[in-house]
């Protein structure tokens, strides 16, 4: 048996929200300027209780879904990338700076522009 069929005699269950079926109209009323509270209204005559937070929480999962295609890029990956000069002048290996203290540090150094100069170009 393959998967195939397998699929033909079970049905998967499928992690679906209570408001997914609402979503194409949750978005006319968002792109309409309705607010949050119009729209739990809209929601609650359709038979679905929520709060504004809960309501907010799902369009912006929605909204993030669309805009970032792939969701396995961690977090830390994201994070901003920084070549600080070491004490002897020279540029660091690209690191990431994660403690805000290391930030101020990193902001108060002076920089020498010649060291990230491309010798290629000149």
């Amino acid at each position: 048996m393959d998967a195939h069929e397998f699929l033909k005699k079970v049905a998967p269950a499928a992690q679906r929200s209570r408001l997914a079926p609402f979503w194409n109209d949750i978005a006319t009323l968002r792109e309409n300027d309705c607010t949050l509270e119009q729209v739990r209204a809209f929601l609650a005559a359709n038979g679905v209780q929520i709060s504004i937070a809960g309501l907010s929480k799902y369009i912006k999962r929605r909204e993030e879904g669309k805009a970032q295609p792939s969701r396995s890029t961690p977090a830390a990956a994201a994070a901003p990338q920084v070549q600080a000069p070491t004490e002897s002048g020279q540029t660091a290996e690209t690191r990431r700076i994660t403690n805000p203290a290391d930030i101020r540090k990193a902001r108060n150094r002076e920089i020498n522009l010649e060291d990230f100069s491309n010798p290629e170009k000149e």
